[in-house]
């Protein structure tokens, strides 16, 4: 975990979740059930943090059966305790690329800790409400009112009834054009025939693309040559040790990259999603529990390594290092 709060961090992926919902509300084996209690245990003495993400939003309004949605919903609110992470990959880009001039400056750097990971609806839509009265309204809303409305707004509870709504059908736009222009990226960067100049594309493209814009902003802004950080003809160590020290951007190119070279694998909708927030989650967790194949990617990587972070493929697996 790069940064962040005093408590242990447990990322839980909707599979898990799932799973755990299915382990508390159904007939567990004996480990199944030691493995629910002693989350329900950790959480309870707030010894450690189980935050939720937009992912799991999305995922749980999505859900058909109103009944398991709901129990899900539930039990998500009772682990979580409405703590999430913020849903901005690239404001952590943006941060870390900062932190890393101010420590080649010798500078205090920032702890994006603080405000990637908090509690309340806003945080994690990523977007705070405002109460604004009706058009045509005779009388504003009291600022005591406004105050104690957001305040519910923010809680629990209002999370809890957020969580069990089903998704409107047209939530569902773009998300097929998407995949289908992830899919159509793949194949063009397949043309690269050798596997090194490949990954060497991908990473140059989106290094220029995403990280050295936030880096030259934070260069302008301090007044520093635009070699300050990278020297003019960097070798492939230079960049890769550079991109060791923007974590959210080393595993956003690395999941992409490594889901990308599984051929016999079609993109799907929910790769989206994943990719999004391992991102988020990897670099700020101490614990990632995810599907099988982004835990084995993650760790063949070393990306658990270069963020300290231990990855995960089941809720057992998880209960026992509690």
């Amino acid at each position: 975990m790069v940064s962040g709060s005093k408590n242990k961090v447990v990322y839980l992926d909707q599979k898990c979740w799932i799973e755990l919902a299915r382990k508390y509300y159904g007939k567990p084996s004996e480990q199944e059930s030691k493995s629910v209690r002693k989350i329900l245990e950790v959480s309870r003495e707030n010894r450690v943090i189980f935050p939720l993400s937009i992912s799991h939003l999305d995922e749980t309004m999505r859900i058909s059966n109103g009944e398991r949605r709901n129990r899900l919903a539930s039990l998500m609110v009772k682990i979580s305790k409405g703590y999430a992470f913020q849903p901005y990959v690239d404001r952590n880009i943006r941060d870390e690329v900062r932190n890393a001039v101010l420590k080649k400056l010798g500078l205090p750097t920032l702890n994006i800790g603080d405000h990637v990971l908090k509690q309340g609806i806003s945080h994690l839509i990523g977007a705070r409400a405002k109460l604004e009265p009706k058009q045509g309204a005779k009388k504003e809303i009291p600022e005591e009112l406004k105050t104690k409305l957001l305040n519910l707004l923010e809680s629990t509870e209002t999370l809890e009834i957020l969580l069990k709504q089903k998704m409107p059908r047209s939530m569902d736009r773009g998300r097929g054009e998407t995949v289908m222009k992830m899919e159509e990226n793949r194949k063009g960067l397949l043309n690269v025939k050798d596997n090194d100049l490949r990954k060497r594309v991908f990473l140059t493209r989106n290094i220029t693309e995403i990280v050295l814009p936030e880096l030259a902003r934070t260069l302008y802004e301090c007044k520093l040559p635009y070699d300050f950080v990278i020297k003019k003809k960097p070798s492939r160590r230079d960049i890769e040790t550079f991109l060791d020290s923007i974590p959210s951007a080393l595993c956003l190119f690395t999941l992409i990259y490594q889901r990308d070279q599984q051929l016999q694998r079609t993109i799907e909708t929910n790769d989206i999603n994943d990719v999004w927030f391992l991102t988020l989650a990897i670099p700020y967790s101490d614990f990632v529990v995810t599907e099988r194949m982004w835990a084995a990617i993650a760790r063949q990587t070393h990306l658990d390594r270069n963020c300290n972070t231990t990855i995960l493929s089941s809720v057992e697996e998880l209960g026992n290092l509690l």
